[in-house]
């Protein structure tokens, strides 16, 4: 009887750890800790850093062809006070290579003549959105595709509001990545569908213990 629990426990503490390597969707402080990874799909995620930013700051995970995460900065700079940010993380495509990623901000603007820049640095190059009032006409590079690869990548998200007369209110709402990936090798059988398997297995297992 010892043995079938132990065998159990074994099983179900695997099989849980196949779940709970999921981004999933929670606060920024959700993904601070020490050698904290996550994955969506093929991607995963680690060595996150972040300043000038609430740890209660939402983390979004968006699914899809193009996949990635959506960080909710809501930052609000009232001329002449100007506020800066970072964000930084790691990429890693486990099987596959990357050839596409994608820079996004929403809410940003500003009610007078101030600006929000977003520059992201990565070996693939550097992407930038850069948005100024009181037209709210963003401009920059959004996206860029390069040559497949299976290194990872580091993420540097610059973050910077202000600028224009005293009182001009500048606001950034979101900071989003998207990454594309394609499969370049076989993939092994999902550890959801072996956990399944052995669950499977369980009863069998029991009769053998009985005896």
């Amino acid at each position: 009887m010892k043995k079938m629990l132990l065998l159990i426990t074994f099983v179900f503490g695997g099989c849980y750890s196949a779940w709970a390597s999921s981004c999933m969707s929670e606060a920024l402080s959700g993904y601070e800790g020490s050698g904290f990874s996550c994955s969506i799909g093929d991607l995963t995620f680690s060595a996150f850093n972040f300043s000038g930013l609430s740890d209660t700051s939402p983390v979004d995970v968006v699914p899809g062809p193009e996949s990635g995460l959506d960080f909710g900065v809501d930052l609000i700079a009232i001329a002449p006070t100007s506020v800066s940010a970072s964000i930084g993380y790691m990429v890693t495509c486990d099987g596959c290579s990357m050839d596409d990623w994608e820079l996004q901000t929403g809410g940003a603007g500003s009610a007078g003549t101030g600006g929000v820049s977003v520059v992201e640095f990565s070996s693939p190059g550097v992407l930038e959105q850069f948005t100024q009032g009181p037209a709210n006409i963003t401009s920059g590079i959004g996206s860029a595709t390069f040559a497949p690869t299976a290194t990872p990548l580091l993420v540097a998200t610059t973050i910077n509001l202000g600028g224009g007369t005293s009182g001009t209110v500048t606001t950034l709402g979101s900071v989003t990545n998207l990454f594309s990936s394609n499969s370049s090798t076989v993939p092994e059988p999902s550890l959801l569908i072996v956990c399944a398997g052995l669950l499977g297995l369980l009863p069998f297992a029991r009769r053998k213990f009985a005896r």
